[in-house]
């Protein structure tokens, strides 16, 4: 038997080489369980947050926010092109489960790679015959137990660049592996030259894999320091780094043909290095290590460790210590790298102190942050991960040693446990990550743009309220006639310039590629007269009002500095500019700051306000039935197949307010047979004890509906 002697470790040309067919079937059969799991749990629709956007680059080969993810955007492209007559969305959100089973399947092989990497003549006995079945079913069953985890079942069930990051760390980590295995031949450069071109083509992902590179250094120091001294390793490294940063200038000539979505349009080299470095947002890669934003220990460090339990440590599933055992292995396995060769073992245990510790450093979460971060941890769930699969070849390996009869049974019963383990996560994980029939984020997008009169304009203000309409309204051909405009981004040239340039019509004195004034600018209270225009039935107002000859609004500064920050400035010179010609509107989830001066004059139609020029304007009853009862979509949350999260939660809110000016009509005319249907659809439609509305709806409702 041929061997490679390293380090003073033994290598045998008989572990993965000899049964290249048998691990392959095992791998396949990992990420196959996984697979079904993701598809039967994915998204049919939009999600809330990233995904819409990405969705949306994809479909229509766009740009993204900052930083970016070029390569699941061209991935997502072809996935399209490829399935023409498929729904976009559900087509991409499948491939993310694909992704996310390539990661099990990838985990697997790298944790069979590092179990047969220090085989000797004493553990060969091990992968004898049924013995090689046992250790290749305890691997897959490891594996399929991390893609059950929380953190990698969220993102294998939705189109976001979040599940390409933990399939490049498995990539890394294998390859760092490949070259201690080969450090001291010759050809053990073209492994660093693949280490760095994977880092670079990481910056095409979405760049979470940076925070690997410290600790990758330190593992290079402990397990071959003489490569530190050696010109080679730079060099090759930095080779293979310039390769894969290669790709990620086709931004550039995506943001050149002005697609629809063109974050920070990076269509030259000025403005493609300010989106990489994410200038909007602070710049300099965002680094940012000191002042700290929260507690260390107990704010930033302990999100992490509440992101590792969520995976790892089920206690809230009905397994009780069983669900333990993840975490249990994953120990042992670290336990067992440092037992079976000190070198490797300190090296990986130093990458994953040394990865945390940049990772809590770096993402520096502000305490009470509004969104999870769990998603930027998966390079860390990666590492236990591979310490899970391959403790639980360990434990089996180890069993195969006993001189027992019984040592079979034994195999068995850690092949159970393991089985156990993934029970433990389905049980914890299915019902709440199952989003098959998830269609809130859909849902609200339609029913917001739907209602709205011809060419109208419509203000939001965050993701969940923009990102949704954009897709739908690209992809999907909804109300391509209206526009519909990110308030916040108005701050910046680039987007203005992008919807002077879709909307030609837009009410704005400026041409696309002018646009020096709109900026911030000295202001102190002023009084502003808007001439009206129209008739009262143009603005779906009763005949026998009688509009005034203009509208005043007092005008204060954004900030007690004195100054009107850009977005109010552009806000402003629409509504002057409109002169009434095109109907105006608000998400109701867009901040009563941003409309302090016009709240007076915004009349609520569901989701959504439209601005009139009559102060205090009277509710509209048919508009408000229109929308509540014939175009707007919210039976999802009535469905007992789906849960409600936060966000949707948020978001519908808002429709109980419409309701409830309803309620008030039919009060104040004396309708009981109206009240009665009213508050019958909203039990119906909107149930209390789902939605979970604040006490002072409740309150009104209790008034209103008399139960």
């Amino acid at each position: 038997m041929a061997h490679l002697s390293q380090h003073g470790v033994k290598y045998h040309s008989s572990g993965t080489e000899q049964n290249r067919s048998r691990v392959t079937l095992w791998l396949v059969l990992s990420g196959a369980v996984v697979l079904v799991v993701y598809w039967l749990t994915a998204y049919r629709s939009l999600a809330w947050w990233d995904n819409p956007e990405y969705a949306l680059a994809a479909v229509n080969l766009g740009v993204p926010h900052a930083p970016g993810s070029l390569l699941l955007t061209l991935v997502g492209h072809i996935a399209i092109v490829v399935t023409p007559f498929a729904d976009s969305i559900a087509t991409l959100n499948l491939l993310a489960g694909l992704i996310g089973a390539s990661v099990v399947a990838v985990l697997t092989y790298c944790a069979i790679f590092m179990f047969h990497l220090q085989t000797n003549d004493k553990y060969e006995a091990t992968t004898r015959s049924a013995n090689r079945h046992v250790l290749l079913l305890a691997a897959a069953a490891g594996a399929i137990i991390v893609g059950l985890g929380e953190t990698l079942w969220i993102y294998a069930t939705m189109f976001t660049p979040y599940i390409l990051t933990p399939l490049f760390t498995i990539m890394i980590l294998l390859v760092i592996l490949q070259w201690w295995k080969n450090a001291d031949r010759p050809d053990s450069l073209r492994w660093l030259i693949l280490l760095g071109f994977l880092i670079g083509l990481d910056f095409s992902v979405h760049r979470t894999n940076a925070i690997l590179i410290p600790g990758i250094a330190v593992w290079i120091l402990v397990c071959y320091p003489r490569s530190f001294l050696q010109l080679r390793t730079y060099l090759s490294s930095a080779f293979g780094l310039f390769v894969g940063l290669t790709l990620h200038p086709v931004i550039m000539l995506i943001a050149r043909t002005n697609p629809y979505l063109c974050a920070n349009q990076p269509d030259n080299w000025e403005r493609f290095l300010e989106y990489v470095t994410v200038k909007q947002a602070g710049g300099n890669f965002l680094i940012n290590f000191f002042p700290r934003k929260a507690d260390f220990v107990s704010e930033q460090v302990g999100d992490v460790v509440v992101s590792i339990q969520a995976s790892f440590i089920p206690i809230d599933s009905s397994f009780g210590w069983l669900a333990l055992i993840p975490i249990v292995i994953a120990l042992f396995g670290f336990v067992n790298l440092i037992r079976r060769n000190r070198n490797i073992g300190t090296a990986f245990v130093l990458l994953f102190v040394v990865t945390s510790t940049v990772t809590v450093l770096y993402f520096n979460i502000p305490a009470g942050f509004f969104r999870s971060l769990h998603r930027h941890y998966l390079p860390l769930q990666m590492m236990i991960g591979l310490m899970l699969v391959y403790g639980s070849m360990s434990i089996v390996s180890q069993i195969a040693q006993w001189r027992l009869k019984q040592r079979s049974y034994a195999q068995a019963s850690v092949v159970l446990l393991l089985c156990v383990g993934m029970v433990s996560q389905i049980d914890r994980n299915y019902s709440q990550l199952d989003n098959s029939s998830n269609s809130f984020a859909h849902d609200f997008a339609y029913s917001a743009l739907i209602g709205l009169e011809e060419d109208a304009i419509v203000f939001s203000s965050g993701d969940n309220d923009t990102f949704p309409l954009w897709y739908i309204q690209s992809a999907e051909k909804v109300r391509p006639d209206v526009t519909i405009v990110n308030l916040p981004l108005t701050n910046t040239h680039w987007f203005l310039r992008q919807i002077l340039l879709r909307d030609s019509n837009y009410p704005l004195p400026y041409s696309p590629d002018d646009l020096s004034d709109l900026r911030a600018q000295p202001w102190s209270d002023t009084t502003i007269s808007i001439p009206v225009v129209g008739r009262a039935s143009d603005f779906d107002l009763s005949d026998d009002l009688v509009l005034p000859d203009s509208v005043t609004f007092q005008v204060d500064p954004s900030i007690i500095q004195g100054y009107l920050l850009a977005h109010d400035f552009v806000l402003l010179q629409t509504i002057i500019h409109n002169q009434w010609r095109r109907p105006i509107y608000f998400m109701s989830t867009v901040s009563s700051q941003n409309t302090r001066w016009l709240r007076d004059y915004l009349r609520m139609e569901g989701y959504v306000q439209r601005l009139l020029p009559l102060s205090s304007p009277p509710s509209n009853r048919a508009i408000l039935t229109r929308n509540l009862f014939e175009l707007y979509r919210y039976e999802s949350y009535s469905s007992d197949e789906m849960a409600i999260d936060v966000i949707s939660r948020q978001m519908v809110t808002n429709l109980y307010y419409g309701f409830i000016e309803l309620l008030m009509i039919d009060s104040t005319d004396n309708d009981t047979v109206d009240r009665e249907r009213i508050c019958n659809r909203i039990h119906t439609h909107l149930p209390f004890d789902k939605v979970n509305p604040s006490e002072a709806i409740l309150s009104y409702f209790d008034q209103l509906c008399g139960h």
